[in-house]
């Protein structure tokens, strides 16, 4: 693209700033990265070594990772889609708290200690043994 072509384009709003980090002619291929592993270092961070990969393969089913996941037909909101309606007083959090990271694992794993994996239907199918 020549020079005044561009800056026209940008003037106009339709080219924006030219990446200079990739030399011209190179492939630049992003990593993708899984939506639910993208969460295996902070679920580390509460879980034991042992139960890591059952807490990702719950939150797999439960969000597929999307920590604003809502259960249209329940209170269930966040990664491991956590009863707001049961836990959040328990826990004296909002429900809102739930759609935070950080809470809502800290919360499975509290929930995980009073009820074990059963208390997330995934485990409760077989899905997640």
């Amino acid at each position: 693209m020549n020079l005044i072509l561009f800056f026209c384009l940008y003037w106009m709003g339709i080219a924006g700033p030219v990446d200079v980090s990739v030399p011209a002619g190179e492939v630049v291929i992003e990593e993708v990265v899984d939506p639910v592993e993208r969460w295996r270092p902070l679920v580390a961070d509460y879980f034991p070594p042992d139960e890591i990969g059952t807490a990702l393969c719950i939150m797999d089913h439960e969000s597929g990772g999307d920590p604003d996941a809502d259960n249209p037909r329940s209170t269930a909101s966040g990664l491991f889609q956590i009863l707001g309606s049961l836990w959040a007083p328990r826990f004296d959090v909002s429900t809102a708290d739930l759609y935070e990271p950080l809470t809502n694992i800290r919360l499975a794993r509290e929930i995980w200690e009073l009820q074990g994996w059963s208390a997330w239907s995934p485990y409760q199918r077989g899905a997640c043994h």
